[in-house]
């Protein structure tokens, strides 16, 4: 079902499930993801009930000691927090974060820091945590946003109301003193829907376009099917493809706008603001979204807008090469159009007349069709 995403596996003594390997008791024991392959122990449900911890919030941290402080301060004033558990993962980080973590994270109830060796980057940092986590709910946080004090009370609120996989919030984007609401593009919010819903229509922006991991929380059932882990080794582009299969595979979802999250912007050595080869990480991503959408229960329907999706980051990145040294900005285009014809022909034409003039063009001569 999943291609080379996850690939079944097959072990002497074990049910074959369709991600990765399961033991007898119904627990993964590995995913395997392309040529890597990520061990994974989640909790079972009974376990995690008797844990009685409702709320894993996962914490990445890299280089983030600046902004520890305030982050940690919101998560202090939670409600509800002694039901809660937080998981911070230092990914090597090599700033002051390691020794701001053993400082302040005893502070908060039921925390934890796991430590990487060596980094490997924001996807896997996730991935530890996921494996980490005991709660019946798993919810992603940054460590230089912050949250409101009822953002997570209000979603777990919503989230077991309408009995739904996971729910999608708005946000506020600041950066110094300015501050924007974005919202979810999607509606009508307070109402359940099929996750797939989430993909339509599907030449213009909707709740799948709307890559924020810790814009709402997600039922802790995910990790035990493979759907909540994270491409490993992406360094950009990691939430893309895991925002198309969580709406693909899962079976409902909400949107509730509370926009109680905070997410800083403007970062310096941000990696959506650098310029190096890890940006070019958006080809396996969004190629594996279109896998993904060929492999649902109707391709017609949904790969249309994994290609579009693809298209449209393509063509950002081709237009913003003076960001790259002249050497990435020429191994760019190659790359686009080595992808670009691994995509089934009669649905990237399909795709590319919905596209405008300007950027129709711009994949036709990265192909060599026009110049």
């Amino acid at each position: 079902m999943w291609g080379d995403f996850a690939r079944t596996l097959t072990e002497e003594g074990m049910n074959v499930g369709d991600i990765g390997v399961w033991a007898d008791d119904g627990s993964v024991l590995r995913v395997e993801f392309f040529d890597t392959v990520h061990e994974a122990r989640p909790v079972s449900a009974e376990e995690r009930a008797r844990s009685g911890i409702e709320l894993s919030l996962v914490i990445p941290c890299f280089n983030t000691a600046e902004y520890l402080p305030d982050t940690m301060r919101s998560l202090r004033a939670l409600e509800g927090l002694e039901k809660y558990e937080f998981i911070f993962i230092n990914d090597a980080s090599t700033d002051m974060t390691a020794q701001l973590l053993d400082e302040l994270a005893p502070s908060l109830p039921n925390s934890r820091v796991v430590t990487h060796s060596v980094n490997r980057g924001l996807a896997e940092a996730r991935n530890t945590g996921l494996d980490q986590a005991r709660g019946r709910y798993i919810a992603f946080l940054d460590p230089d946003d912050y949250v409101a004090s009822d953002f997570y009370a209000v979603l777990l609120d919503a989230i077991k109301t309408l009995g739904v996989d996971f729910v999608r919030t708005d946000h506020v984007k600041f950066e110094g003193h300015k501050r924007h609401i974005i919202r979810v593009p999607f509606g009508p919010a307070w109402e359940p829907f099929d996750s797939r819903e989430g993909l339509h229509p599907f030449d213009d922006r909707t709740a799948v376009d709307y890559t924020y991991a810790w814009a709402g929380i997600f039922d802790a059932k995910l990790i035990d099917n493979g759907l909540l882990y994270f491409m490993p080794n992406l360094q950009t582009c990691e939430d893309r493809s895991w925002m198309m299969r969580l709406h693909l595979m899962s079976d409902r979802f909400a949107v509730i706008p509370h926009p109680g999250y905070f997410y800083r912007r403007g970062l310096q050595g941000s990696l959506s603001m650098v310029g190096d080869e890890r940006q070019f990480d958006f080809v396996r991503a969004m190629r594996q979204g279109v896998e993904d959408a060929m492999a649902s229960s109707d391709p017609d329907k949904y790969v249309p807008k994994a290609i579009r999706n693809y298209l449209v980051i393509m063509v950002h990145h081709l237009n913003t090469t003076s960001r790259y040294t002249p050497e990435l900005a020429a191994k760019l285009p190659e790359l686009c159009r080595e992808g670009l014809y691994k995509l089934p022909s009669g649905r990237l034409l399909e795709s590319l007349r919905d596209f405008d003039d300007k950027r129709a063009r711009r994949i036709l001569n990265t192909m060599g069709v026009v110049k």
